[in-house]
């Protein structure tokens, strides 16, 4: 979460809403979406490497079942994204990456973690 709300920032210094705007706004909102497509490319990294990131910790952290941890994140924020696109008006191109981008950057990310947990395993002592 710390990094998609990162890389948002990053993207509000690149491309910032104009003056006055009011964020609380959902019109106002979808009219800078349409007006600065840039940032949706920010708000769609952030999902994406948010995700990474999420299923990459989470398979360190697991003991077992790396993947399958790794797939619960990337199912909860693939449902969060759901939330976003039914919630805000998006343009069609950002509806179809954000949805289809989120299982396979936790696949990614658990798989990688995964890779990482089982380099580092200490051996048992009998």
């Amino acid at each position: 979460m710390l990094f998609a709300i990162s890389i948002y920032k990053f993207g509000k210094v690149i491309d910032p809403p104009p003056a006055g705007i009011n964020l609380h706004d959902i019109g106002a909102v979808e009219r800078f979406y349409t007006e600065h497509p840039i940032f949706l490319e920010f708000v769609l990294a952030g999902h994406v490497i948010g995700t990474f990131v999420g299923a990459y910790v989470t398979a360190l952290i697991a003991k077992n079942h790396n993947q399958l941890y790794a797939i619960i994140i990337g199912i909860l924020c693939l449902g969060l994204g759901i939330l976003d696109i039914v919630h805000f008006q998006h343009p069609l191109w950002f509806d179809i990456t954000n949805t289809i981008a989120y299982l396979p950057a936790a696949l990614i990310g658990g798989y990688l973690g995964a890779k990482l947990c089982v380099k580092k395993q200490m051996p048992q002592l009998n």
